[in-house]
């Protein structure tokens, strides 16, 4: 108890889940992974963020570094890290970004795989694992479902002119 009578406490930043979306590749074991590390995402298990800076943040994500879980806005901004894309569910610490938001703690809610890839019904089993929704998309589906919005079309088109400096 404090002085006053109130318990001491830490109020966490983020109370509330932040939703989201990711791109995800597969390990040898059909594991989701990140394509940016090799840290494979265990079934049942929320993914952790890590520093794997030489002087580590003391918590993670570090608002002056690049660590953490990234979580992107939409299907369309997570689409280009993986051929499995899934919403997530990001908590603890959490970053705000222009796209998305960096986290400390993730899991996925649903993911969405390449009707292809699930031709053969094993990796569909293997995916269950994670106890969320599973659902195959044909190509169509796939592009609808990343195709950018106007509010980010337009986004891409003023990064695009400050980055190579031209107007329209």
């Amino acid at each position: 108890m404090s002085e006053k009578g109130s318990p001491h406490f830490v109020v966490p930043d983020s109370i509330e889940p932040v939703l989201g979306w990711k791109g995800w590749t597969l390990t040898g074991m059909c594991r989701l992974r990140s394509p940016s590390f090799v840290t494979a995402w265990i079934p049942g298990s929320p993914l952790k963020a890590d520093c794997g800076q030489a002087v580590p943040c003391q918590e993670t994500p570090g608002k002056r570094c690049r660590c953490g879980i990234y979580i992107a806005g939409s299907a369309y901004r997570a689409a280009g890290y993986g051929y499995i894309l899934g919403k997530v569910y990001g908590w603890g610490k959490t970053v705000v970004h222009e796209t998305g938001w960096r986290v400390e703690h993730a899991y996925p809610s649903e993911l969405f795989v390449p009707a292809t890839l699930l031709d053969s019904g094993a990796l569909f089993r293997e995916l269950q694992e994670y106890g969320v929704p599973v659902t195959a998309l044909d190509d169509w589906d796939f592009r609808i479902l990343t195709t950018p919005t106007a509010t980010e079309a337009e986004w891409v088109l003023e990064r695009m002119k400050k980055w190579t400096g031209k107007k329209r």
